[in-house]
């Protein structure tokens, strides 16, 4: 169990690293240096985003919304709560509607060995279960059969 005094010392240290990452304004975090972070242009992300070829760019977004969604709610923008719902919840990547003629995703090449080795599981499984059945119907007539014998010699 920590002390008292390593409690309020602790304590301290926590306030002291709450406020030092603490966000100044709404837009700008103070990192204790000179350079401040400025979020990506979150305007109208829904049409935007499907399109937008920077990786780098789309995955600080979804951190920066990520890190905003820690805190309230409502100290976000009307921007910020839209594109965060749009990732979230939008059709892209894997909801995408589809055009017409079009799939939604691109169809992806089949692995030969995997087709292979699902074959070969499912044929074994469905053996199994027929000898297994087979099995079943061979001891229910060995069961009758001794039945059948003990009533003939009562």
């Amino acid at each position: 169990m920590i002390s008292s005094s390593r409690w309020i010392g602790c304590r301290r240290f926590l306030t002291k690293v709450s406020t030092y990452c603490r966000p100044v304004g709404s837009r700008a975090v103070s990192t204790g240096s000179a350079a401040t972070y400025t979020p990506p242009s979150l305007a109208n992300i829904p049409a935007r985003w499907p399109v937008m070829k920077n990786a780098e760019l789309q995955e600080e977004i979804k951190e920066y919304l990520d890190w905003k969604m820690v805190g309230p709610w409502q100290e976000m923008t009307k921007d910020e709560m839209t594109s965060a719902y749009y990732i979230a919840y939008g059709a892209w990547g894997p909801r995408a509607k589809a055009g017409k003629g079009k799939t939604a995703q691109p169809t992806q090449p089949v692995n030969v060995s995997y087709f292979i080795f699902r074959v070969l599981f499912n044929v074994t499984l469905l053996g199994a279960l027929g000898v297994a059945y087979i099995n079943w119907k061979h001891d229910k007539e060995h069961q009758r059969a001794p039945d059948k014998v003990h009533q003939k010699e009562q």
